[in-house]
């Protein structure tokens, strides 16, 4: 068998927080540096699943519970899968690649996030979401968690936006490669076509 891990956002997903962010400021009359502020702050405890989005809104604006369900409900639509990725997990599934999924994620993504990636798709992925393992990337332990579980991961191309994350997960053993959905938009095939060169080596 062959390997790979997968982080979603930025990677498989597109990720955009701004119709949030601006139903942010809309609703709670707040700034826009304000509302970015607290996507900073709450997503540490909130990746770990400590706290959900209801509750820090709840606790740091005291907002009215339908506010606080519009905004809920914005911020579900924040994370929406890319098609061309999809379509080449596909690929990659029926080549009898494993396909694990690394990322940080809280109870309100991980909830529909088979929904958004596809049952049938998600269903044959192993899935390491922080908010499930109580730790969040770049943690060296959520890393080793992962190589605990599934040591078979060990050494495989490992895919993910954030270089720190990179850092961590080389040094936890994986062959991590950058890899910013946005920026490698004009050659996606092309860079598809050698990541998984390297996967079926």
């Amino acid at each position: 068998m062959k390997y790979i891990c997968l982080d979603i956002g930025n990677v498989i997903c597109k990720v955009d927080f701004n119709n949030f962010t601006n139903k942010m400021v809309t609703f709670l009359n707040i700034t826009p540096e304000a509302a970015w502020q607290f996507l900073v702050d709450v997503q540490p405890a909130h990746d770990k699943g400590n706290i959900y989005i209801d509750e820090a809104l709840a606790q740091n604006y005291m907002a009215t519970k339908s506010v606080r369900k519009e905004l809920v409900e914005e911020w579900n639509k924040t994370v929406t899968a890319d098609p061309r990725m999809l379509t080449w997990m596909v690929s990659l599934l029926e080549k009898e690649v494993e396909v694990a999924l690394l990322s940080n994620m809280g109870w309100e993504h991980a909830a529909i996030i088979g929904d958004i990636l596809t049952p049938k798709l998600y269903e044959q992925c192993e899935p390491f979401l922080s908010c499930y393992m109580g730790m969040r990337k770049p943690m060296p332990k959520y890393y080793s968690q992962v190589l605990t579980h599934y040591p078979k991961f060990t050494g495989s191309v490992y895919l993910d936006d954030r270089p720190e994350n990179i850092e961590a997960g080389i040094k936890a053993g994986f062959n991590g490669q950058l890899f910013e959905l946005d920026k490698e938009n004009a050659n996606l095939e092309q860079r598809l076509a050698e990541i998984e060169k390297m996967v079926l080596a």
